[in-house]
C-alpha cells in the first residue's frame, strides 16, 4: 500500500530544468504499481500458526465473530507432497475453520487442496462439509491457533 501511495503523490514537475511526465505515462506507473500489489504472493496475508518437519500452518483473512465461534482461513504448506486418492500430489491445502473458543473445539467446513505451494496451481480436491465440531488435542497446531484466535 505504501508503494501505491508513493505513486500517487508523484506529480509533474514544470518550470526550467525540469522533466514533465505526460498523463500516459503517470497511468501506466500506476497501472504497474497496481498489478505488482495484486501479484504479491497469497501468503503476504498469512500470519503463521506454526512450522515444523511435516509443514507449515498458517491462518488468515478476515475473522467473522459469532459469539464463541470464530470462523477463519487455514493454509497447510506441506514440506514433502501428499498423494490423493487419485495418485496426485498436493503441495498445500486451504481449510475453512470454525473455532469455539469457550468449548475449545473446532469444526472444518471447507477444504481445497492444491498442486502448489500457497494455494496456488491445479485445484486437487475440494471439500464441503456441515460443521462437526471435534475437541481440540492440547499442544497440537489446532490448540495453539485457538490461544492465538481465541486470546483477542
Amino acid at each position: 500500500m505504501t508503494q501505491l501511495k508513493w505513486l500517487l503523490s508523484l506529480q509533474p514537475q514544470t518550470g526550467p530544468g525540469s522533466r514533465s511526465a505526460s498523463k500516459p505515462a503517470v497511468l501506466a506507473v500506476l497501472l504497474c504499481g497496481a498489478l505488482l500489489l495484486c501479484s504479491l504472493p497469497a501468503r503476504a496475508q498469512w500470519q503463521l500458526i506454526s512450522a515444523g518437519a511435516e509443514a507449515e500452518y498458517f491462518y488468515g483473512g478476515e475473522l467473522q465473530r459469532q459469539g464463541e465461534q470464530i470462523s477463519l482461513w487455514r493454509l497447510s504448506n506441506f514440506v514433502k507432497p501428499l498423494t490423493n486418492l487419485e495418485g496426485k500430489e498436493i503441495l498445500s491445502e486451504k481449510t475453512r475453520t470454525t473455532l469455539d473458543c469457550q468449548a475449545g473445539k473446532l469444526a472444518n467446513s471447507e477444504v481445497t487442496r492444491y498442486a502448489g505451494l500457497n494455494a496456488q496451481g491445479e485445484v486437487m480436491n475440494h471439500y464441503e462439509t456441515p460443521l462437526r465440531f471435534t475437541r481440540i488435542a492440547p499442544d497440537s497446531v489446532d490448540d495453539l491457533l485457538l490461544q492465538k484466535v481465541c486470546a483477542h
